[in-house]
């Protein structure tokens, strides 16, 4: 599982990061910029953000993103952080209970996202 902490200058919310090999926002594989390099936005609002394109095939047959891999052909994971939840009566400690609960069900939820992209792409046996 990932972890759970607050930001320096955000005291009144909780964060949880993980690595993964999707993007932990909306479940999308992280794209090759073709350099091997993940493929960010570089305009716009979201501007230094991993990029969301589809991995669906062009006219030629062929994907026109590819997902990132490793050089031994295993999706590579990156580390990621994401606000979990602001801080209130029931999230008042990174141990409350409410809090590990939400953690627990984005980790399991990331978990799901990583298996459907690996079938997708034929790399899920190359998870350990």
């Amino acid at each position: 599982m990932g972890s759970i902490y607050t930001q320096q200058q955000n005291q009144n919310a909780f964060y949880f990061r993980r690595y993964s090999s999707v993007n932990i926002l909306n479940g999308n594989p992280i794209i090759d910029d073709g350099t091997g390099q993940p493929l960010r936005e570089t305009t716009g609002p979201n501007a230094g953000r991993l990029a969301i394109r589809s991995l669906g095939k062009a006219e030629d047959g062929q994907p026109k993103f590819r997902r990132l891999l490793s050089q031994t052909g295993k999706p590579v994971r990156i580390q990621q952080s994401v606000k979990l939840c602001d801080k209130d009566e029931q999230h008042q400690t990174e141990k409350s209970l409410a809090v590990l609960i939400l953690a627990q069900r984005l980790d399991q939820q990331i978990d799901s996202w990583e298996a459907d992209a690996d079938k997708a792409d034929g790399t899920e046996e190359l998870r350990p």
